[in-house]
């Protein structure tokens, strides 16, 4: 997959953890990376210096490995003082090509190396060493014992050499600042601890990276405070205006929705998780995921079913699997399997009906200025204090619905006169008061952005300890004895 960034690229993988590099995949590395270069075939060469020529082979050999390093290099952090490290935080393309021109700071997009050697095997002896202390509950102790044998490699096997490659990144040197949306492994997360300690540690700015933050009072509260407790400053796009912390900031995600227009007939849904097993909420009588979106269907008028086109959570990845005890009932729908864009897709929906609270999607079609409504599970969401207000104001503009077949009906009565329906003056307070609070759009977003890393970095400079001052050394007294 030539479009994903080489360190996560299987064939980058391949390089890595092969002695015999398939020739086959090197072909077609050549091909892509260099137009015109001769198709490689069995026989014509072989992959490692060093080894037997194969029988037919040129008497020249070809190294391959060394050939495709030319091409596929292992991306690194930037590092040294005046360094800023970006990683993925969702900021588009043009955004960062104009903050890298930003005075004050050299800007690093970045992803961290991968150990990439074939992963060590489970060892047994070291799990069965962990301690795990006896509390008197007897399914907390069995609990605690399977998680020592179910615990993830990552953390034990694996440790050691994560933190001998974290450690040796860190020693070319640290960036003043660190930014980023989420770190995804283990190497990336241990390589921040290593450049936090020491004489000169980096500064870590956390991004907010969902569509959750500052609205739920469920699970996700939970995230952000660790994220706030461990980050030396926070920028969301969502809340946090007067907390600690918490710079607003316009939101990566939404900078490149803020001027998208378009039309279209669809009336795009975009689903939450499907959970087929007993869950907390199914035991307390609120209906599954999977039966909101089939009420939300079957109560849409007929004639309107061949508009929908019903997107699945990305976490499946676009495959339908998942939803087919109810797409058997409703082959008029269209099944979205993820071809475009999330973006692509609201630009060309005439509505949008967001299956799910605390969704991405649901701000990202209020900073687009789409018709879009959101719709939970059988009940009011759990909302954080400082998000109620402004949520039971789009309750009672007809946004935010609460039961699925009622927003069936509420979509159907608005899809003639959507933009109509969207203009409706108190509609239109409920909503912007959500997007001031929770889907914040500037005109000056990059102008924002680049003076909140400029202010950064001052800060990272002004914490760096002073460099000791040397006092001359006094000329030889009498004697030529120094008084040094």
């Amino acid at each position: 997959d030539f479009t994903a960034p080489p360190a996560e690229s299987p064939l980058y993988a391949w390089y890595e953890a092969s002695d015999h590099f398939n020739l086959q995949l090197f072909s077609q590395a050549a091909r892509v990376l260099a137009p015109g270069a001769p198709a490689l075939r069995r026989g014509e060469f072989h992959p490692v210096p060093g080894d037997p020529v194969p029988e037919g082979a040129p008497e020249r050999a070809v190294d391959a490995r060394g050939a495709l390093r030319q091409w596929v290099r292992r991306p690194r952090p930037e590092v040294g003082q005046g360094t800023l490290a970006l990683f993925p935080t969702h900021l588009p393309p043009a955004a960062v090509a104009a903050l890298a021109q930003g005075p004050g700071y050299r800007l690093g997009s970045t992803a961290f190396p991968r150990v990439l050697r074939r992963p060590l095997p489970y060892d047994a002896a070291l799990r069965q060493s962990l301690r795990v202390t006896e509390p008197a509950d007897g399914f907390v102790r069995g609990f605690l014992d399977g998680l020592r044998f179910n615990m993830p490699r990552d953390y034990l096997e694996e440790l050691p050499r994560y933190r001998a490659l974290a450690d040796r990144v860190a020693r070319r040197g640290r960036p003043d600042v660190i930014v980023g949306g989420f770190f995804r492994t283990v190497p990336e997360r241990l390589w921040i601890q290593a450049c936090r300690r020491g004489p000169r540690p980096s500064r870590l700015v956390i991004v907010q990276h969902g569509g959750n933050y500052g609205e739920s009072a469920g699970t996700q509260v939970g995230w952000t405070e660790e994220e706030r407790r461990v980050a030396d400053a926070f920028a969301s796009w969502g809340w946090g205006a007067g907390e600690e912390k918490v710079t607003p900031l316009p939101g990566p995600r939404l900078m490149a929705l803020q001027h998208v227009s378009g039309t279209g007939d669809a009336l795009l849904v975009v689903a939450g998780t499907v959970r087929e097993y007993p869950s907390a909420e199914r035991f307390a009588g609120v209906p599954s995921t999977a039966e909101s979106h089939e009420a939300f269907l079957a109560a849409l008028p007929p004639e309107l079913l061949p508009r929908v086109r019903f997107r699945p959570h990305t976490r499946y990845g676009g495959t339908v699997e998942e939803q087919a005890p109810w797409h058997a009932r409703f082959p008029a729908v269209s099944l979205d399997r993820g071809e475009r864009g999330v973006h692509e897709e609201i630009a060309r929906a005439r509505l949008v009906v967001v299956n799910y609270p605390f969704s991405t999607t649901f701000p990202e079609c209020v900073a687009a200025d789409r018709p879009v409504m959101m719709v939970s599970d059988g009940r009011a969401p759990s909302v954080h204090p400082r998000a109620a207000a402004i949520y039971a104001g789009l309750h009672e503009a007809g946004v935010l619905h609460h039961d699925a077949a009622a927003a069936a009906r509420a979509a159907a009565a608005a899809y003639d006169d959507v933009e109509g329906w969207w203009a409706q003056p108190a509609r239109r307070a409920a909503v912007d008061a959500y997007r001031r609070a929770f889907a914040r759009t500037a005109d000056d977003a990059v102008a924002q952005w680049r003076a909140f890393f400029q202010a950064q970095m001052a800060q990272a400079a002004a914490a760096r300890p002073s460099a000791s001052i040397r006092t001359p050394a006094a000329p030889p007294a009498a004697g030529g004895r120094s008084t040094q």
